[in-house]
């Protein structure tokens, strides 16, 4: 594994705890003024005044020493 990276793996969101993660870290993204959310790929266009090319999400997964769990999403 790269430098730092110990305890950190992809993982593919395999349930309901998982989904509510990436939910909860998307809206946080969006509060914080990182994100913005809107009702079609055409919107967002039109709001950004350029074509789009969307990319996956993917939800990392750290799993530590005392079994607890640290997600983020990349």
């Amino acid at each position: 594994p790269a430098p730092g990276s110990a305890g950190w793996g992809l993982q593919r969101p395999q349930g309901a705890e998982e989904e509510e993660e990436v939910w909860k870290l998307l809206r946080e993204h969006v509060d914080l003024g990182f994100a913005e959310v809107f009702d079609s790929q055409a919107e967002a266009e039109a709001a950004l005044g350029s074509p789009l090319v969307p990319a996956k999400l993917g939800l990392v997964v750290k799993c530590k020493a005392d079994g607890s769990r640290k997600f983020r999403i990349i």
